[in-house]
């Protein structure tokens, strides 16, 4: 049971560090996105 949770932490930290870059691109996207216009109409994309 020790190894098999020391194994799923293991794979669960890799995946983290995969995914971080993609969340990290999908902020900027959006703050992009918010960025370039102010108004109410920015909320209905």
């Amino acid at each position: 049971m020790k190894s098999f949770s020391k194994g799923y932490l293991k794979n669960t930290l890799s995946l983290l560090k995969m995914s971080i870059p993609v969340i990290l691109r999908y902020f900027e996207i959006i703050s992009r996105k918010f960025s370039q216009c102010n108004g109410p109409e920015c909320f209905c994309v």
